[in-house]
C-alpha cells in the first residue's frame, strides 16, 4: 500500500510506500504515531455490514438467476467492482468514528494548522489510485477512481465452476499468470447464507491482492503502553465488563489491544511455526507463557518461579503480547497485519535484536505484514544483519547465530526516517544493506546532541 499524505497532522506533503515489512524511525514527537495509528484506522475500520450484505443479497439473487459459469463468473466480477464502488459509503461513517477514537480528537484537529483541509490517498503498490480521504469543516468524505476498478478487472478474475449436485465454487485467478490464488470450499448454490458468506470471505483476498489494502483484515497494534496495560490487566478487565468503559476513557487503539488480550484462546495454536518464534522467545529470557484457566502466567524455568502476568518484570510485559499472539493466535491468516510501537522499549540490546529478528520471520511466512516504530539504532543494526543474511546459504547461518530461514530481503523493507516538522525520508536500502550514510544521518537525528559533542571533542 502506499499513501500520500497532504496537511494530515505535521506532515505537509509525504509519500509512504509500505513493504512488508515497514519500520518508522526517528526522534521523540515527530509524529511517528501518528503513521502507525493511520495505518492501523484504515486497515481496522469495519465496513457497515448491512448495506455489505444487502450488496451480496443482490448479487447472490443474479447469480442464481444465469445459468452458465461464464455468465456466474461476470456477476461475481460486477459484485466486486460494486463493492469497491460503494466503499465510501461503507466506510465513512465507521471511518469518521475510529479516526476520532484513534487519535482522541476531532477530525479538525487532524489537518495541519492554519490549513482548512487535508487529503489522504490510498493507492495501490502498482501504481493506481483505490481510495482518497478528505478532510474538511469536520466532514470526511472518500472517493473511488475509475483506475481503481480497471485494476480489478485487469488483475484478477472470478471463476466459477459447477458441481454436480447443485453445488459450485468460486476460485480466485491471477489473470496474467493464470495461477490460483484462492478458491472456496464447494458449496450448495440453494443455501443463500453459506454462499454470501464465502462470497464475503473473498473480499480481502481479492482486494488484498489487487489493491495491497482492504478494510477490517486480521490486525494487532502493540502500544507504547502495553506493559502497563498488562500490569493493570485486571482493574481494565473490571472496567470492561462492569462498566463497559463508561467512566474512564480508553483510545481506541489500546482498547482493542486489551480486547485481543481478552479473547485470546486459552490453548494454543497448532500452527509449528507460530509455535516455533514464540519459543525462540521464551527461550531468549528464560521463561515460558501459559493460560491457566482466565489468568496469563509466566514461569521462570530457572528457578521454577510461577507468577501472574501482572507482576512480571518489565521486559516479559512488554513481549508477553507477542508471544501470546504467535502462542495462543498464530499468524497464518490471511492477511494479518502486526504493528509495534517501539519493540525495544525495556529490553536489552540483544533482546532488541531478537525482536526484530521475530518480526522478520513473520515476514518471511510471507502472510504477514508488519509496521513499527523506533528510536533504536539496534533495530537498524539487526535489520541491516538480516539483510546481509539473506545473501547466505542456510549452512552459513546457524555459525553466525541464526536459523537457516532468517534473513530479509531488500526489497522486503522500507524504512523512513522520520523528523520534526513533518519532514518524512525514505533510508536508501540496497542488496548490502543499509549505506552507511544513512545510518549516520539516523544516528544525527535521534542522538544529535552525543553526536555533537564526540564531533567537537575529535577536533580538539
Amino acid at each position: 500500500m502506499k499513501l500520500a499524505l497532504k496537511n494530515f497532522g505535521p506532515f505537509k506533503h509525504t509519500e509512504i510506500n509500505m513493504s512488508p515489512f515497514t519500520i518508522f524511525i526517528g526522534p521523540n514527537a515527530a509524529g511517528k504515531s501518528m503513521l502507525l495509528y493511520l495505518i492501523w484506522t484504515l486497515y481496522t475500520v469495519e465496513l457497515k455490514w448491512d448495506n455489505l450484505r444487502a450488496l451480496l443479497h443482490e448479487h447472490y439473487e443474479k447469480l442464481v438467476r444465469v445459468s452458465s459459469p461464464e455468465e456466474k463468473s461476470q456477476v461475481l466480477y460486477e459484485l466486486y467492482c460494486t463493492i469497491y464502488e460503494e466503499l465510501p459509503h461503507l466506510l465513512r461513517d465507521n471511518l469518521v468514528n475510529l479516526l476520532q477514537d484513534a487519535f482522541g480528537t476531532s477530525l479538525t484537529e487532524l489537518v495541519t494548522r492554519g490549513e482548512d483541509r487535508a487529503d489522504i490517498i490510498v493507492a495501490s503498490d502498482k501504481g493506481p489510485r483505490v481510495l482518497k480521504l478528505t478532510i474538511q469543516d469536520e466532514e470526511l468524505s472518500i472517493t473511488t477512481f475509475d483506475e481503481g476498478r480497471d485494476l480489478l478487472r485487469n488483475l484478477i478474475y472470478f471463476r466459477w465452476e459447477d458441481y454436480p449436485g447443485g453445488r459450485g465454487r468460486v476460485a480466485v485467478v491471477d489473470t496474467k499468470s493464470g495461477e490460483t490464488l484462492f478458491e472456496t470450499e464447494t458449496f450448495d448454490i440453494g443455501a443463500r447464507d453459506h454462499v454470501v458468506a464465502e462470497l464475503s470471505g473473498l473480499i480481502p483476498v481479492a482486494f488484498m491482492y489487487v489493491f495491497d489494502y482492504c478494510p477490517y483484515v486480521s490486525t494487532m497494534l502493540l502500544p507504547d503502553g502495553r506493559a502497563g496495560i498488562l500490569r493493570l490487566r485486571e482493574a481494565l478487565a473490571h472496567a470492561l465488563f462492569v462498566t463497559s468503559w463508561k467512566y474512564i476513557y480508553v483510545n481506541a487503539v489500546d482498547r482493542e489491544f486489551f480486547k485481543n488480550l481478552i479473547a485470546t484462546e486459552r490453548t494454543p495454536v497448532t500452527d509449528k511455526y507460530s509455535l516455533e518464534l514464540a519459543n525462540l522467545l521464551e527461550r531468549e529470557f528464560s521463561v515460558e507463557f501459559t493460560c491457566r484457566g482466565e489468568k496469563f502466567t509466566v514461569i521462570d524455568l530457572v528457578t521454577g518461579v510461577e507468577m501472574p502476568i501482572e507482576k512480571a518484570p518489565s521486559g516479559l510485559r512488554e513481549i508477553a503480547p507477542l508471544v501470546l499472539l504467535l502462542k495462543y493466535r498464530g499468524i497464518r491468516k490471511v492477511p494479518y497485519i502486526v504493528m509495534i510501537e517501539e519493540p525495544e522499549t525495556h529490553l536489552h540490546p540483544d533482546a532488541q535484536s531478537l525482536i526484530i529478528r521475530v518480526l522478520a520471520a513473520l515476514v518471511k511466512c510471507g502472510e504477514c505484514k508488519v509496521v513499527i516504530t523506533t528510536h533504536s539504532n539496534v533495530v537498524l543494526d539487526e535489520v541491516d544483519n538480516l539483510i546481509a543474511l539473506s545473501k547466505l546459504s542456510q549452512n552459513e547461518k546457524p555459525k553466525l547465530g541464526y536459523l537457516p530461514f532468517e534473513g530479509l530481503k531488500s526489497y522486503d523493507v522500507s524504512i523512513y526516517l522520520v523528523k520534526r516538522g513533518g519532514i518524512v525520508e525514505p533510508l536508501q536500502i540496497t542488496d548490502e544493506g543499509i549505506p552507511e550514510t544513512e545510518l549516520d544521518e539516523v544516528l544525527r537525528q535521534i542522538y544529535n546532541r552525543h553526536v555533537k559533542v564526540r564531533t567537537y571533542a575529535r577536533t580538539k
